[in-house]
């Protein structure tokens, strides 16, 4: 029978009982205790004494030299994958909710502990651990009212839930302390449906009123922005009332095996570091700013509708229907401005036949009988469009090439945008990484999209945006590949058209009447008159007077010196 101590176990006590957590947490037969380094991470965290040996490796993975006496209120735990941090994620906010004490909670009112991931998914790893923990420890078992897929209540008024990586899902709530897992992965963008600041924010004003409270923001280390990173450089090395651990995958779980980490090593040296050397990348940077893309944003333009004056292309982003959105941007060239007409996206489930035959009707507005489009699925995708009467073509530029001919375009502000929220957080969503060989490459960050993005790119660096991206000799090359045509429909005609016209006839005249063209030459004399051979004068038309004996010849024409066509010899047609 299990007794409930008279005096509350610290979480490193609860970490060792067998009647705890310590079957979770056990030493391995024949290896040491694989979990001491997150067993000093912990006691850090709270404030509790720490050996020599300890203090050594807090220090180590600090950089701070004075260990902690009181426990922190955010904690930043930047950590290598395969590090057994899931686990700790989930041993926090178990302890936290079941041993410590929130006074400050009325009656009535319930202390939540959301675990937040960038999806449920991911936080449900963490949740699947906590659900475990009460289903096999009977003390904790025995707290629990309720239980559904993603909450559990307990008996003394505190719940812990999943959220949605969204700061209007966590407002309103009493905070008794929060999990923030994979936070580099999260948003950063202030134009972003819900960045990571806002969401830690809306967290931190949920924790207001409750001093116990303990915010852990856990993740394997990214790029070198958002609040991660920021919270790093803010608190690592320094002494400061926020707590900055950083460990590689192997300090803090030293049964991985060496193997695996020297194998990711030699594959990507950079992306190794990161995934297991808990080091942000100094490969990955924000590729747009967002005061860039911004600026080239026409406020309240939602769409341009088509005119016949102006030449329109298209590219389009397909997709299956299950899992990405599929895309079609529209753009013209006005002087040196790439303009941005139309855009569409269709969120799946949805039929592709069904959105190519829109998408095609759409496209037929604008005059549009060729689209670009990337290489998915390339012949169903072309059968289709074909299908609909329009000519489907592979692009010749990959993605992050077309993203790279689309940056000095933005910089310059010689783009138009569409007022578009997601167009404009997938531009600024999209980073630059450095490849080996120094190719840089340009793509949306893991778990976020960049459908529109893509399809806005290709319509606007065909149309020239970039310094002519599809230049002149471009457009030839693709004329001839067949990947750009003309227009199939008439245009309207302008001036110099009507005068290239009259131009056309008058040579078609000529070629029937036997008469070759040459280089102009000086007018010929006028003829001599026919009864006097004194000079004439031209009377207008094909006529001439003679200005000796006044004789008029109205239906002559001269077309040489010495020939003469009357209008009753002139040659049949």
């Amino acid at each position: 029978m299990i007794h409930k101590p008279k005096t509350l176990p610290t979480i490193i006590d609860a970490m060792n009982d067998d009647a705890l957590f310590g079957p979770w947490f056990k030493k391995r037969w024949l290896h040491g205790d694989s979990w001491a380094t997150w067993k000093v991470f912990l006691k850090a965290g709270y404030g509790l004494p720490m050996s020599d040996v300890e203090l050594s490796i807090y220090q180590r993975h600090s950089g701070r030299s004075a260990a902690p006496t009181k426990p922190f209120k955010r904690i930043y735990n930047i950590k290598g994958r395969r590090a057994g941090g899931s686990r700790i994620a989930a041993l926090i906010p178990t302890y936290n909710s079941v041993f410590i004490k929130y006074p400050e909670l009325q009656r009535g009112e319930i202390g939540v502990m959301p675990i937040i991931a960038s999806d449920r998914a991911q936080a449900g790893v963490i949740f699947g651990y906590v659900a475990n923990f009460f289903h096999d420890v009977p003390l904790l078992r025995k707290m629990l009212v309720s239980k559904t897929k993603d909450s559990l209540e307990l008996n003394n008024g505190i719940r812990i839930e999943v959220h949605t990586c969204d700061y209007r899902s966590v407002r309103g709530y009493t905070m008794i302390g929060g999990i923030c897992d994979e936070v580099s992965f999260w948003p950063t963008d202030e134009r972003a449906a819900s960045p990571d600041k806002e969401i830690i924010n809306a967290i931190e004003k949920g924790m207001a009123s409750i001093p116990s409270a303990m915010l852990v923001i856990t993740t394997s280390p990214y790029g070198k922005v958002g609040e991660a990173w920021e919270g790093y450089e803010r608190n690592y090395g320094k002494d400061t009332d926020e707590l900055c651990w950083v460990g590689d995958s192997k300090s803090m779980n030293p049964t991985l095996r060496q193997k695996t980490i020297d194998r990711a090593y030699e594959k990507d040296p950079v992306a190794a570091s990161s995934e297991y050397g808990a080091q942000f990348r100094s490969d990955v940077a924000g590729f747009l700013s967002v005061e860039a893309v911004a600026a080239c944003v026409v406020p309240e333009r939602y769409e341009l509708a088509p005119r016949t004056e102006r030449t329109f292309y298209a590219f389009c982003d397909p997709s299956g229907g299950s899992s990405d959105s599929m895309t079609l941007g529209i753009a013209h060239a006005e002087k040196d401005v790439a303009v941005l007409d139309l855009l569409r996206e269709v969120i799946p489930p949805f039929s592709p036949e069904g959105v190519v035959k829109d998408f095609c009707d759409t496209l037929k507005r604008y005059r549009c009988y060729t689209v670009v489009g990337d290489r998915y699925a390339a012949e169903w995708v072309v059968e289709q469009f074909q299908k609909n009467g329009v000519s489907y073509t592979q692009s010749e530029k990959v993605k992050s090439d077309i993203y790279l001919s689309l940056l000095p375009a933005v910089n310059s502000g010689q783009i138009e945008l569409l007022d578009s929220k997601r167009l404009i957080t997938q531009l600024g969503g999209l980073e630059r990484r450095t490849r080996s060989g120094g190719k840089d490459i340009v793509d949306h960050r893991s778990g976020l999209h960049d459908d529109l993005a893509n399809a806005a790119a290709g319509a606007l660096v065909l149309c020239g945006a970039g310094g002519g991206a599809y230049g002149w000799l471009d457009w030839m090359a693709g004329l001839a590949k067949g990947i750009f045509t003309f227009p199939s429909e008439p245009r309207e005609t302008s001036p110099r058209d009507d005068l290239r016209g009259k131009r056309a006839a008058m040579q078609q005249e000529m070629k029937l009447l036997g008469v070759t063209s040459s280089t102009p030459q000086e007018p010929p004399p006028n003829p001599p008159c026919e009864k006097c051979k004194s000079v004439t004068v031209k009377i207008g038309g094909a006529g001439y007077r003679c200005s000796q004996c006044g004789h008029q010849d109205p239906g002559g024409l001269v077309l040489t010196q010495g020939e003469t066509f009357t209008r009753s010899n002139l040659p049949r047609r």
